[in-house]
């Protein structure tokens, strides 16, 4: 059975028996990892340049499967006969340390879509903003658009909620909007995108910076501590440090969507549509 197939495969599966689904995904990843698929050398060394070179083929392996299992996520989250689509979670992340009104800072970086096991169960109401297409039961998933009106509607609306007591979701290396702040990531001079920052300043509500990550075929969702809200530029350097270190200790997070979003201000970024390995 061709590659393509087996993944279509496990898609369909996945609305009906998403942990299964998963499971496979993982087998297939190990049986086809020494094909050279995953995230390509380069990207790797740009960010992880001291890696032996059989480091980088064991990571070149992991961005692989963790690529099949994030597709048969997606498929899971987009089936309407998917109850409950996670993976198991593993680890402790406990949804009664996170009391609102905050700000969550999620981040390109495994599988993103995940980050669902624990905001489903969060208290009060959760606005997303750009985190998934695929709206759940439990989160109200909202857009920033690209024009300045939809913007600040979006801004209006994240505003409200958390003065209501909610809690706001946003993706921080979204650093193709307008208002970006300038941080130094991986020795790298980058930026982030303000919209998290000032949210955080404007409603005095608490930063936390979140990520998800594979073990096996389970997510364990990583939260780190509180960054008070204050100086917006002092914010996003302490969540610039909080990524990286998290990215380090979890090489295998990484995928052409977060290599695309820190490209340095020494560099040039990737062209539109060219091509490059299987995002995460």
């Amino acid at each position: 059975m061709s590659r393509p197939r087996a993944r279509l495969l496990l898609q369909r599966a996945a609305g009906r028996h998403p942990r299964i689904a998963i499971g496979a995904a993982t087998a297939l990843g190990r049986v086809t990892g020494p094909l050279g698929l995953g995230l390509d050398e380069a990207a790797i060394r740009r960010f992880l340049p001291a890696l032996s070179p059989a480091e980088v083929t064991r990571l070149r392996r992991e961005t692989w499967t963790g690529w099949l299992r994030l597709r048969v996520l997606e498929a899971g989250l987009a089936s309407p006969t998917a109850r409950w689509p996670y993976p198991p979670l593993a680890g402790d992340a406990d949804p009664a340390l996170l009391q609102p009104p905050m700000v969550l800072a999620a981040f390109h970086v495994g599988p993103l879509p995940a980050l669902g096991i624990l905001l489903e169960q969060l208290p009060g109401e959760v606005l997303v903003l750009q985190l998934s297409g695929n709206a759940r039961k439990r989160l109200v998933v909202g857009w920033t658009g690209t024009e300045e009106w939809q913007r600040a509607a979006a801004l209006r609306r994240a505003v409200s909620t958390l003065r209501a007591g909610g809690f706001v979701v946003l993706l921080v290396d979204a650093n193709e909007f307008p208002t970006t702040i300038d941080v130094t990531l991986f020795g790298r001079t980058t930026r982030l995108a303000r919209g998290a920052f000032a949210l955080a300043r404007m409603t005095g509500s608490p930063l936390v910076p979140i990520a998800p990550r594979w073990r096996g075929s389970r997510v364990e969702i990583t939260v780190g501590d509180p960054i008070p809200p204050g100086d917006e530029a002092a914010m996003a350097v302490a969540t610039a440090g909080w990524l990286e270190r998290f990215v380090r200790a979890n090489p295998q997070t990484l995928g052409r969507m977060f290599v695309d979003s820190f490209w340095g201000d020494d560099e040039p970024p990737r062209a539109p549509g060219a091509p490059g390995p299987p995002s995460a």
